[in-house]
């Protein structure tokens, strides 16, 4: 071989390998990708902001068709004017009628000083008709603010509250669009799908609460439970006025809500986990599962205490951090020939199932014994969940718990932290949270779960 075709080759083979570690580090770490926001002016005038999908927290995610698509959550705390939502019987001239609070504040003079920062973005074609959207902050007037007893002056003079911004709106994410390195997409990113609507579109009629879409939450679950149908469950929301039970359909074909009404329910939770079952060929049923969380602890009941071990269930159902494993099925009903088929949605609460090994015993008569036990995992929420297609399993592990019932021998259990002044014992925080590292995972054939004991 001749010097200059050897130097050929050598280049070629050193590129070869070059090339192929550049693949196999591209393929195996992290990629970041720049990215743009397309937030339409209904989306703007709902929430304020200029573009979105904005930092939150608690929201939920699934894949369609190659796309992202993200749903609800927190957004960072805000400052607003403290508007209770309520009414006042007044009299006019003999006359009662309801008189509205919805545009008073809740001081009737305020702090001449506090005047907010007002930020507004104009509206060329929004669905309410209005030319421009603002939000207003505070923060200013809180940062002159030096120690923590002037904040809260400082927030009760000027007559305004601190809570969190809750969303209830759908961006969508193109997974396939075309991009050149790092670069953003050609002219797409984050969308808006649905803008959603403040307090979920809620109001009252003859039929009772009646909402358009679901009510603004954080901490709820969402899967799709066949290709073109998102289903959201429970999570925190001031419309169910703590944690919620409400199901709802979110279908692509129309992009339309559906809130789907369920005979049985898991009851209300949050930080659980929610994640479709695709077992095509298995069964025929579109199914998602339901694992863990937490709701309000029954042990807050005022007939419950330390003499009945808070276990009574009058007041409350079975709460604080859970174990209780259910499945969503969307089950097509085939009519008579001539009318369009139903969908029937069904809740089904998995029970626990023995696992059995044989245990033979040293005597003649024992060589048969059978031991069976019953595999569960212990109560939690926040933990991680996945679906294993090739076993037909869902894996979870971690997330975290809490002692209960309180730590005390003298304390009540009564009311959300009673305490009397002159008991003695452990002071009852039912915060003492802890993480846990146990791995488990669940066959649906079986209906067992399998706890994985790390080696000594």
């Amino acid at each position: 071989m001749s010097k200059i075709k050897r130097m050929n080759f050598l280049r070629s083979t050193h590129m070869r390998a070059f090339i192929a570690v550049l693949c196999i580090c591209e393929s195996s770490s992290w990629q970041h990708w720049e990215y743009s926001s397309f937030a339409t002016d209904d989306w703007r005038d709902t929430w304020g902001f200029e573009s979105g999908p904005r930092g939150r927290q608690g929201h939920s995610m699934v894949v369609w068709n190659d796309k992202v698509v993200l749903f609800g959550g927190r957004d960072n705390e805000i400052h607003r004017p403290h508007i209770p939502k309520n009414y006042d019987l007044v009299e006019d001239e003999g006359v009662f009628h309801f008189e509205s609070y919805s545009d008073k504040p809740l001081l009737t003079e305020y702090d001449p000083t506090c005047v907010p920062e007002m930020e507004c973005t104009n509206l060329t074609n929004a669905a309410s008709g209005n030319n421009e959207t603002c939000s207003y902050s505070w923060q200013y007037v809180l940062n002159d603010a030096m120690n923590g007893k002037s904040r809260v002056d400082k927030e009760e003079s000027c007559g305004f509250a601190v809570s969190a911004l809750l969303y209830n709106d759908i961006w969508v994410y193109d997974l396939d669009c075309q991009r050149f390195g790092d670069l953003p997409c050609e002219n797409d990113g984050w969308r808006v799908l649905n803008s959603g609507k403040r307090y979920g579109g809620c109001r009252d009629d003859e039929n009772g609460r009646v909402c358009d879409i679901p009510s603004e939450r954080w901490g709820q679950g969402a899967a799709m439970i066949d290709s073109n149908t998102m289903v959201v469950y429970g999570g925190y929301s001031q419309e169910c006025e703590d944690y919620c039970d409400d199901v709802w359909a979110f279908d692509f074909n129309v992009m339309l809500w559906e809130r789907i009404e369920v005979a049985s329910s898991p009851g209300r939770r949050w930080k659980f986990s929610m994640i479709s079952i695709d077992t095509e060929g298995i069964h025929d049923e579109a199914r998602v599962a339901v694992f863990g969380g937490h709701r309000l602890w029954h042990g807050f009941a005022y007939e419950n205490s330390q003499d009945n071990r808070w276990s009574s269930n009058r007041s409350f159902p079975d709460g604080g951090h859970l174990n209780d494993l259910w499945t969503l099925e969307k089950i097509e009903v085939e009519n008579i020939e001539g009318s369009e088929n139903t969908v029937d949605w069904v809740w089904k609460q998995l029970q626990p199932k023995k696992s059995c090994i044989p245990d033979p015993g040293i005597a003649w008569e024992d060589r048969n014994n059978v031991r069976c036990e019953i595999h569960w995992p212990r109560r939690r929420s926040g933990h991680a969940v996945a679906f294993d297609k090739d076993r037909n399993v869902m894996w979870i592990h971690g997330g975290y718990a809490t002692h209960y019932p309180y730590p005390s021998s003298t304390s009540s259990g009564a009311g959300p932290g009673v305490k009397g002044l002159r008991s003695k014992g452990v002071i009852p925080y039912a915060s003492h949270s802890y993480f846990l590292e146990d791995l488990w995972y669940f066959d649906f054939e079986s209906g067992v779960w399998t706890e994985v004991i790390p080696s000594k």
